[in-house]
């Protein structure tokens, strides 16, 4: 489509900016009150999230198949858009709560009834748009994505010195063929770990 270098993306926003329009006014109602229906809230349901849906599809499609978590980088476009996903995380939840009755400050279970599912589905589904959107404006601008990547652990898989002294004394009573499970051999080796660990730790050679 039209839109410059980002394709549709100027027209979808706009369209994202009215629709979350349409969501104030859904939520703000004040329950038990009667209100006249508008018809684009009865059609919410029906066209907005599988807009979403196409938007994301649509985005996709261009970009490198994604292996790794990423990490908010690239162009200033690209974090505003991150910036506008964490946003839309925190303002499903607040609408989840509403509808749910779990707001601090009062909120009871029931008034969030006139609040319909398919709200919270769009911010859901939004938070996913945003987050491709920013994917996107970067493989535009040819800007590389920053992936997550894991810490390393240096002490993986390591022994620690007494572990090793309760080792090396389980091998010494297999080789004068006793019993390493039983209950005298459990206690012998107890007694004789204590003392080679203190002997140990006098010579400064316990890790």
């Amino acid at each position: 489509g039209g839109g410059g270098p980002y394709g549709g993306l100027s027209g979808e926003l706009l369209d994202v900016m009215s629709r979350l329009f349409d969501i104030g006014a859904v939520v703000a109602r004040i329950p038990g009150k009667k209100a006249p229906i508008r018809a684009e809230d009865d059609d919410f349901e029906v066209d907005y999230v599988p807009n979403l849906e196409k938007w994301i599809d649509t985005m996709t499609e261009e970009l490198p198949q994604l292996e790794s978590f990423l990490l908010p980088s690239g162009s200033v476009l690209s974090a505003q858009l991150h910036v506008c996903r964490t946003v839309c995380r925190r303002a499903e939840r607040s609408v989840i709560s509403v509808i749910y009755g779990e707001l601090e400050g009062g909120a009871k279970k029931g008034d969030g009834d006139h609040v319909p599912d398919s709200v919270s589905k769009y911010l859901n589904r939004l938070s996913d748009y945003f987050f491709t959107a920013s994917r996107y404006v970067n493989w535009v601008e040819g800007k590389d994505e920053v992936l997550y990547c894991r810490p390393k652990r240096t002490y993986k898989n390591k022994t620690s010195g007494s572990k090793k002294i309760e080792n090396k004394c389980k091998g010494e009573e297999k080789k004068e063929g006793v019993d390493p499970d039983s209950k005298e051999s459990i206690a012998r080796r107890r007694r004789d770990r204590r003392r080679r660990i203190v002997i140990a730790q006098k010579e400064g050679t316990l890790k």
